[in-house]
């Protein structure tokens, strides 16, 4: 019959030989019990006060996040080549939703890591409780909360802790469903003949039958849930894909409980099957054609160097960061170390899928690269084999001391972690992990320049891309993005001049963190600066670039390294660039020319404008006068060239007439208006004053007086 996880709490399990002292019931761990409730709020005060709600910046993160927005934004499964072909779909598309529903915020996607971290720690509590007695589960939990590394990664934006949820539920419904078909020892939850008994009645009994069936859906679903969650987020999947597959084989071939191995391998495989044909990282079934899969494979065939570089890093300081938060003195770290890694074998009897879990996760990061994160991913059984170890310590002192090494054994796991919780919550009180903060604020308005220089469609090489890229909306690329590794490093600069890259980051010191191989390009003098573009902070410069190749049959990794590189401080030939007080002075100068160049345009603009309006003027004057003299020759242009002005009748004559002079002398009569004298030297008396008088009688006398020799004298002129 299925046991419920109250079962846990019987005598035998917790007072089972070879897993707890005889004497488990210690007043520490009486007390353990007493303030569980205590303990998980003072780890629950950690993450209150590391919670800020904004985006821890890193590379992984950002990739994430880019590929997420793809997806939100209706572009696809894309953001850089790297990211496209490396990164499992199971936060991105995560992401992608939170953010269709909440929008390009930060604080959403955090909360929902939250949660998973929540679901971590409550499935271990479950997990570890079901075959252990409750102070170590509660133990367990606590010092998995209190893990610096742990907290870290809760309050950022990745996979790590999702994909630790995912392993756990699956391990938790292995142990379920493993309880539910009565593959455990008898010792367990009761006595050979108890179990017996209990199998005849279920056999004999129909609706038992029925009641056992139900009890089996529930793990079932726990252990597809968990183990299709694992397998959507990261790589590490494969580790726990081949530890499943390897004890559930033995199990088939050693059995007893075939039937039990062979649906957790079923269930493992049709899982595997179905999130690799619809892994968008490859196309159709093609499960090693993905970048972590390739880098494996990379790996195993040059398994004898990285082995022997990576353990004595993985011993001196990884696995000590990653598990207790801290690192110890020297020699005593790699001791520690080593005994971690050993005591997983005390875990074999329990479960070996855990022990296999964890030696394969050690072989693994030996194979590709330890990193502390790595081993959060099994912190739960780490942290279990550690307990166990102490507890055998513990078995083998004076009783009276065994109490005091269990203690130190839980301190030991528990302080340094809860020192790197506190340096984790200043960083997110300081904000010094932001996007403006400190190690980010240069990276940050960088990208910000980009985005306003570098056109859209063009590619920018530059450090930390998958920020900058998720920052910027342009395509900033690594060495994994542009180097081909299926090329020989002889035909690089070929490769690189193909793609046609006009802009890089330098100087080439900023690429020392993870792009060694674009460094090493611009000190041999492949990637050359030409133009400088812009400048950010003390170091970061945006400049235009060229690709220099060598010529044929001459390797450009044996030129000499050039001495001349571009920084903050030189130009892009190498010479040194002025201060920035003679740069200043400079551009203040070019200033003042340009604005004396100015006032000089305007002033001969005004010039050439009065001209004008001269011009103008002169033009109207000249046309005025014109449409004058058009005016008054108009009249003797249109008068008749003869007049007979006998035949004009006097009648009819308007115009003033003049004295009648001679009428009657038989001379000709004459109109004062015809006299050249009136049109021509007109003068009027009245106008003269003084000539009034004498003009008057000189008039007076010339028309009553005919001249001698018979012309007519009109007005005050002579006709003749």
């Amino acid at each position: 019959m299925v046991e419920s996880d109250a079962a846990a709490d019987a005598p035998g399990a917790q007072g089972e030989a070879g897993d707890v002292p005889a004497d488990a019931d210690m007043p520490l761990t009486r007390w353990i019990v007493r303030h569980r409730v205590h303990i998980f709020v003072f780890a629950a005060v950690f993450y209150l006060l590391a919670f800020n709600g904004e985006w821890r910046v890193g590379r992984d993160s950002s990739l994430y996040r880019g590929l997420a927005h793809s997806l939100a934004t209706g572009k696809g499964y894309h953001f850089g080549a790297f990211s496209s072909r490396q990164i499992y779909p199971g936060l991105p598309v995560l992401l992608a939703g939170v953010e269709k529903v909440f929008g390009d915020r930060a604080w959403p996607a955090i909360i929902i890591v939250h949660l998973f971290s929540l679901g971590c720690l409550i499935v271990t509590y479950k997990l570890v409780r079901l075959r252990f007695p409750q102070w170590v589960a509660i133990s367990i939990t606590a010092c998995t909360a209190l893990n610096g590394w742990y907290l870290e990664l809760t309050n950022e934006i990745r996979d790590d802790v999702p994909f630790l949820f995912g392993m756990l539920l699956a391990l938790y419904g292995w142990e379920r469903l493993r309880i539910a078909f009565g593959a455990d020892t008898p010792a367990h939850f009761a006595s050979q003949a108890t179990r017996e008994s209990s199998s005849a009645d279920e056999r004999a009994s129909q609706a038992t039958r029925v009641n056992e069936n139900r009890e089996l859906a529930a793990p079932l679903t726990i252990l597809l849930i968990g183990l299709a969650i694992a397998a959507l987020m990261r790589p590490t999947f494969w580790i726990l894909a081949i530890a499943w597959a390897l004890v559930c084989i033995w199990g088939l071939i050693a059995g007893p409980r075939r039937k039990f191995y062979a649906i957790c391998l079923a269930i493992l495989i049709v899982v595997w099957v179905v999130v690799m044909a619809v892994d968008p990282r490859v196309r159709g079934f093609n499960p090693l054609a993905g970048g972590y899969e390739r880098d494996a494979r990379a790996s195993i065939a040059d398994a004898g160097t990285r082995v022997r570089t990576n353990v004595p890093r993985m011993l001196s300081a990884e696995l000590a960061y990653g598990f207790f938060g801290q690192k110890w003195i020297p020699g005593a770290t790699e001791v520690i170390n080593v005994a971690v890694i050993l005591s997983s074998l005390l875990l074999l009897r329990r479960n070996p899928l855990w022990t296999l879990i964890i030696l394969l996760t050690v072989a693994v990061t030996l194979l590709m690269t330890p990193v502390p994160r790595y081993y959060v991913m099994v912190l739960p059984l780490l942290a279990l084999s550690w307990l166990m170890l102490v507890i055998e310590i513990a078995r083998r002192v004076p009783p009276k001391h065994r109490e005091l090494a269990i203690l130190i054994g839980l301190i030991m796991l528990a302080a340094p972690n809860v020192a790197r919780c506190i340096k984790v919550v200043s960083e997110q009180r300081t904000h010094e992990r932001m996007v403006y903060g400190p190690k980010w604020k240069d990276v940050a308005e960088m990208s910000r320049r980009v985005s306003e220089i570098v056109p859209e469609g063009e590619r920018v090489i530059g450090p930390w891309a998958p920020v900058m890229s998720y920052l910027s909306g342009r395509e900033v690329v690594m060495s994994r993005d542009i180097i081909p590794r299926n090329k020989r490093p002889q035909i690089w600069p070929l490769h690189l001049e193909a793609l046609h890259i006009r802009y890089a980051v330098f100087p080439a010191k900023l690429y020392d963190d993870a792009e060694r191989q674009i460094r090493f390009l611009i000190d041999r003098g492949v990637i050359v600066p030409t133009v400088r573009v812009a400048r950010v902070g003390e170091e970061w410069v945006l400049a235009e670039i060229k690709i220099v190749v060598p010529p044929s049959g001459k390797d450009w990794r044996n030129q000499p390294i050039t001495q001349a590189t571009m920084t903050h401080k030189t130009t892009p030939s190498g010479t040194t660039r002025p201060s920035n007080e003679a740069l200043a002075r400079r551009r203040k100068a070019q200033a003042a020319a340009r604005r004396v160049i100015a006032a000089r345009k305007a002033v001969a603009m005004a010039k050439q404008a009065k001209l004008a309006r001269a011009e103008r003027h002169a033009a109207a004057v000249r046309a005025a006068a014109k449409a004058r003299r058009q005016r008054r020759l108009a009249p003797r242009t249109t008068q008749p060239t003869t007049t007979t002005t006998t035949t004009q009748p006097a009648a009819t004559k308007t115009s003033y007439r003049g004295f009648d002079v001679g009428g009657f002398a038989g001379q000709s009569l004459a109109w004062r208006s015809d006299s050249i004298c009136f049109s021509v030297n007109f003068r009027e008396p009245r106008l003269i004053p003084w000539q009034r008088w004498p003009a008057a009688s000189h008039c007076s006398l010339l028309a009553s007086n005919p001249s001698q020799n018979g012309q007519v004298r009109h007005c005050n002129g002579r006709t003749s």
